[in-house]
């Protein structure tokens, strides 16, 4: 599905391969497809391309969009655009290559190459003079995009503020991938943005703490210009149908794997129109709260696996505090996810050490 790296790396790609090509015809549907959205009649659309050179292309938020030189030319005050939304997916071919049997569009250019626009469960497929006529597009025009350094702290504030005040009971999830409010920003690269921050997709926001707050800001910055800077994500395939450079952390790739971080199974689950991924450790979780052990552990140091562990945190907190030993502040940067058969490295431990030292005169902790 088209999201922001992925409409950002076809833009770049486009304009490389494509600015300067003139069109020179465009072929309807082989396929109908019945969620497939046109502006207008796409009998229309060979008339109004046909003959056009191509400027360049945009990524603007789920919207790959290819603009074509007005009627008056490189000097037109009307550009005309083919705007791809999420859920087509565009390939660039050579000239010679294999034409596909089945696809929603085709644009064929002077040097032989062409775009095939096909869409597999739903998409929108927009040629238009101007402006489109579509909230979703002029939001993703007249928004800030994470990718510009007017995304910052002070705006992605005003974002959460705004959210809170309107829906005080709102998740993380639906705070960052519904409404827009991040145009580009969907289900597939929210996954990451939340591991890195280390907040489960269900947690209200209005929960999280300033320093939560700041770590979640910094990892949709940073996670979104990784996956840019990177061609896309590996679960996505570029203009010319290669898999993107950026390796998913939680993906329909990976979550059969381990957690990268602590290596308790992922489990797959739905949540608000998508999946969501989260740790599976409640067997374990639970063997290690029987064991506890008042005379060989002296305090314990609550770590949630980049806060997505099914069990609440609160379990360890009740377990320990009702056989007499000391419970020790949540630490609010490390994180280290629980299980039996994923052992923390030496760094690992010695930074968990290093902050019960911190927060607690002779407290220690026990494996």
């Amino acid at each position: 599905m088209l999201e922001l790296p992925e409409t950002t790396t076809f833009a770049r790609q486009i304009t490389d391969r494509l600015a300067g090509r003139t069109v020179t015809a465009v072929f309807n549907a082989t396929q109908p497809h019945k969620l497939t959205w046109f502006t207008g009649d796409p009998e229309e659309y060979p008339a109004l391309l046909t003959g056009r050179k191509v400027v360049r292309a945009d990524g603007h938020g789920a919207f790959l969009d290819i603009v074509f030189e007005g009627d008056g030319g490189s000097s037109g005050d009307r550009e005309v655009h083919l705007a791809l939304s999420d859920g087509v997916i565009p390939r660039l071919y050579a000239s010679g290559a294999k034409v596909p049997d089945k696809y929603q569009l085709l644009v064929t250019f002077d040097d032989g190459g062409f775009l095939v626009c096909s869409v597999a469960m739903y998409g929108g497929i927009q040629a238009f003079p101007g402006v489109l006529d579509n909230p979703y597009y002029k939001g993703a025009l007249a928004k800030t995009s994470p990718l510009t350094d007017a995304f910052d702290e002070v705006y992605f504030e005003g974002l959460f503020d705004a959210t809170l005040r309107s829906k005080p009971s709102v998740s993380a999830k639906a705070f960052l991938a519904t409404e827009q409010r991040i145009p580009g920003l969907g289900n597939g690269v929210l996954q990451d943005i939340l591991f890195r921050a280390h907040i489960n997709p269900r947690r209200k926001i209005a929960s999280l703490s300033a320093a939560e707050r700041h770590i979640l800001f910094e990892a949709t910055r940073d996670t979104l210009r990784e996956m840019t800077e990177r061609g896309g994500r590996d679960t996505e395939r570029d203009i010319f149908g290669a898999p993107g450079g950026y390796r998913s952390i939680l993906s329909k790739n990976t979550w059969t794997e381990p957690c990268p971080v602590c290596g308790a199974a992922i489990v797959k689950e739905p949540y608000l129109g998508g999946a969501v991924y989260g740790m599976q450790t409640d067997a374990s979780l639970q063997q290690f709260l029987d064991q506890l052990d008042a005379q060989k552990v002296k305090a314990v140091v609550p770590f949630a696996c980049v806060g997505l562990v099914k069990t609440p945190i609160k379990r360890i907190r009740q377990a320990a505090k009702a056989k007499g030993i000391k419970v020790l502040p949540e630490a609010p940067v490390i994180r280290l996810g629980f299980s039996h058969e994923a052992k923390p490295s030496a760094e690992k431990l010695r930074e968990i050490a290093a902050y019960a030292r911190s927060v607690t005169e002779g407290a220690s902790t026990n494996g």
